[in-house]
Parts: structure tokens; C-alpha cells; sequence
């Protein structure tokens, strides 16, 4: 889950933006790197380039591949999701978009990222660009539909996973599930809340943090015993739910890596709907992927059936009402009441998250496959 904005931070954060203030941030960082940096010279965008730093990099940051340089002292350079905008493309560098592989100059409308492949494609084609890090098979997938000539240039490596401490285990037979989402639209929290409420459930509880349920949902969902609801929760609360959870659902309709890391640093199985991420991490038994009439980057429509992102939840709003996700909301449905028959598979897809999660995705394992990138690098001319 990103960090979570309150009007209260939002403005904060204005101002220190308007008052450049965070370059008062970035002196002892600099400091730091000009004094301990190894030599493999590569430059990581600054952790306090921003006051509120998303849950992804500050795993980055805690559990570096190496002690990064600064920018002036950096031979290699690593961006993640796209370039600082002053950046000389002639310098040597990899890059890991990890939202769309259009989304690398920043263009946010998909139209624009439509408009722009032809640079874009240019970027990750150029001689200076080393590698393009992706951490998915279905972002593969994607970014091969847009550009298969670049195949060779991709190196797949999973995001960074931290092994969090787990809970003990339970005393009574609950099955606790947990939805984190940033946003009530684009997470497709609706479908959820329809599906519980008809899976008339016996044993099982859901914890819902969503900052902006309609008015109308929260009064209904308050009268559920079953569902505990939060606008906001602190970091310290996040983890007590990560750990007494059971099942982690992620519903949605755009994208999103960082919801897929908690729940498997958490070893919690996952329930998604498709997404470019979703199949990874709940594939060979970690959990249950249900499938959905289309999604924001599918790349059929991404930038043409839906040229901007107002035109896309039109379109998904319209879908709804024609009833064509009612599928979705029955498959929800039938998973929470087949869990309830059935928790030995709940137990099951726990231990293959557990085993993927101390193996192959492991943040040690992406630190020594980036390592190799950087020193390859330096071996390029």
C-alpha cells in the first residue's frame, strides 16, 4: 500500500515542494554517499528526494545491493520507474519501470503514453541503457506486446521482499481476511463488499482500510459485525493486521506491486483480481488469481478504447451496470464460502508462500542479480 495522503499531509506537502525544503532533507544523504560509497560507483535516486517515500523504495533503502554514490561521483545509474528529469542519457544506466512500460516520461493519461512510444521507445533502446528490470512475468509479458525487439535487454527480478515476523498461531478457527486498499474506485473495493455481503459468512471477518468508502457503503458496512473498517491506520497497526491475517484480497482495477510485497512478506496467500502483477504472485499454489472482462493496462484498449483514466472508470462504471462483473463478485463469493469448508488449503497456499518467500524472493537474491547488472555494466563500453 502507498503511504497514505490526509488533507493534513497533502498540504504539508505543498509546502514543502513550493519551498523546495526537502534539498534541506538531502544534505546529510549527500554527505554519506561522498564518503561511503563502494566501487561499483551507481547512484539510486536520494531517499529524501520526497518527504514521504513510498513503501517500495524504502525497502530498497534499508536493504541496498550495495552503498550507493552520489549523483555527481555515479558511473552507473539505477532508476526506478523513470529518470530524474535532468538526467544526460548519455551517462550509463538501467532502468526498472515498474508500473506500465509507457509510464517512463511520466505520462500518466494512457493517450500520451500511445503518443510518445516511439521516444520511449528510444530511451530503452539506447546504447547507454544497459538493462530494463521488470518484476513480473505479466509485466513481461506486457512490455514484450509493446516492444519485442528490446527482449534481449530484460532482466526479470522481483520487487524487494523482507521477511516480516509472523504471528502465533490462532486459538479459535476465524479466517481472517485482510484488504488494504489506497483508493475505493480504482481497487475495485465494491466488488469485494458485494461479495461478502451475499457470501453470507459464519466464521470469517474482513478488515477493510480504505481512506474513501461512499458514504452510503460505510453506513451499510458499519451494521456488519464481520467487517471492521479504517480510514487510516498507523504503520505499527498495518503489521498487527499483516500478522493476524489470514488471507490477503486484492481487488482491483488498475495496478499495484506494493500491496502483492506486504502480503507475501507476511506469508499470507493471496486472492487477486488480474492484474500485471497478480499472476505472479499467486501462481504454483501462493493463491487464487479471478479473472475480470478487462483491466487499466490490458493492451487491447489501454490508450485507445480508454484514452485517458476518467474515460476508463466510465467505461468500468458502464460495464458494471450491464452487469457484466457479477461473475467477479460471484467467484469472491464462492472462495469465501469454500474456505470456510475447507481451511487445510488456506494452510496449504501459506506454506508455498513461505517457501517462495525465503527463496526466490528473497531481497538477497535481487541484490546479487543486480550486482551482476552493475558490474556488466561497467564492463560495456
Amino acid at each position: 500500500m502507498a503511504y497514505q495522503i490526509t488533507k493534513k499531509s497533502s498540504f504539508f506537502l505543498k509546502v514543502i515542494r513550493k519551498l523546495k525544503l526537502y534539498r534541506l532533507k538531502l544534505i546529510p544523504e549527500i554527505l554519506i554517499r561522498m564518503i561511503k560509497f563502494d566501487n561499483l560507483r551507481v547512484f539510486y535516486r536520494y531517499k529524501n528526494h520526497s518527504f514521504f517515500t513510498h513503501p517500495l523504495f524504502e525497502r530498497v533503502y534499508d536493504n541496498p545491493p550495495l552503498n550507493f554514490t552520489t549523483k555527481k561521483r555515479a558511473e552507473i545509474f539505477h532508476w526506478y520507474h523513470s529518470a530524474d528529469s535532468d538526467f544526460n542519457y548519455n551517462n550509463k544506466f538501467v532502468i526498472e519501470p515498474i508500473d506500465h512500460p509507457l509510464s517512463i516520461l511520466r505520462d500518466f493519461e494512457p493517450f500520451d503514453g500511445i503518443k510518445n512510444q516511439n521516444n520511449i521507445f528510444n530511451i530503452y533502446n539506447l546504447k547507454s541503457c544497459k538493462k530494463i528490470i521488470l518484476s513480473s512475468k505479466g509485466q513481461y509479458a506486457l512490455f514484450i506486446k509493446y516492444f519485442p525487439s528490446l527482449k534481449d535487454k530484460i532482466s526479470l527480478i522481483y520487487p524487494p521482499i523482507v521477511p516480516k515476523k509472523l504471528s502465533v498461531k490462532k486459538e479459535d478457527n476465524s479466517i481472517i481476511y485482510l484488504l488494504i486498499a489506497s483508493d475505493y474506485k480504482k481497487k475495485a473495493t465494491d466488488l469485494v463488499i458485494q461479495a461478502w455481503a451475499k457470501a453470507d459468512n459464519k466464521i470469517s471477518k474482513l478488515i477493510l482500510v480504505c481512506p474513501n468508502l461512499p458514504i452510503e457503503v460505510k453506513e451499510k458496512i458499519n451494521k456488519d459485525a464481520t467487517i471492521q473498517h479504517y480510514t487510516f491506520v498507523s504503520e505499527t497497526k498495518k503489521e498487527e493486521f499483516y500478522r493476524n491475517s489470514d488471507i490477503a484480497l486484492i481487488p482491483m482495477h488498475t495496478d499495484g506491486t506494493a500491496v502483492f510485497v506486504e502480503a507475501i512478506e507476511y506469508g499470507l496467500p493471496i486472492i487477486a483480481m488480474r492484474s500485471q502483477h497478480s499472476s505472479n504472485f499467486t501462481e504454483r499454489g501462493m493463491g487464487l488469481q479471478i479473472e475480470v472482462p478487462f483491466y487499466f493496462y490490458d493492451f487491447e484498449y489501454y490508450g485507445k478504447k480508454w484514452r485517458t483514466w476518467d474515460e476508463f472508470f466510465e467505461i468500468i462504471e458502464q460495464s458494471k451496470n450491464r452487469g457484466e462483473f457479477n461473475f467477479v463478485i460471484d467467484e469472491f463469493k464462492r472462495l469465501f464460502r469454500y474456505f470456510e469448508k475447507d481451511q487445510k488449503e488456506i494452510k496449504k497456499m501459506k506454506n508455498e508462500v513461505l517457501k517462495r518467500r525465503d527463496t526466490e524472493f528473497s531481497y538477497e537474491i535481487r541484490n546479487k542479480q543486480l550486482l551482476e547488472i552493475y558490474k556488466s555494466c561497467n564492463n560495456k563500453n
